[in-house]
């Protein structure tokens, strides 16, 4: 997404500049574009480096930008689909993309899960 919001962008400045030179008005969309789509690459980087699951002291805490925990023993159902775990809980609701996580982690979830024999969605 961060790569489609990059070349909206930079078309958007090409034609800018390029076919119509006094309309200034496409460089308005065409930086925020830019600058939207930088962010969201640098978001699905650090996520993608450093997201990951641990689970200690009857908690379950999700590594992202805003780390999330939950108690084990509050957990009231479990579904997986696509390859996004999504935890309910009497705190609120977890969703975990697998497909971010480290593998060794995904195993100890999985573990987990099943030690819960939580109810599945």
């Amino acid at each position: 997404m961060g790569l489609f919001f990059i070349g909206l962008g930079t078309i958007l400045l090409i034609i800018n500049y390029v076919w119509l030179p006094v309309a200034t008005y496409l460089s308005t969309l065409a930086v925020p574009n830019i600058l939207n789509g930088i962010g969201l690459l640098l978001f699905h980087n650090f996520a993608r480096k450093k997201q990951y699951i641990s689970i200690a002291n009857g908690q379950l805490t999700k590594h992202s930008l805003f780390p999330k925990t939950i108690a084990l023993a509050n957990i009231r159902a479990i579904s997986e689909t696509a390859g996004i775990y999504t935890i309910v809980c009497t705190q609120g609701k977890m969703s975990i993309n697998s497909k971010l996580m480290d593998p060794d982690s995904r195993l100890t979830l999985c573990k987990e899960l099943e030690k819960l024999k939580a109810v599945t969605l």
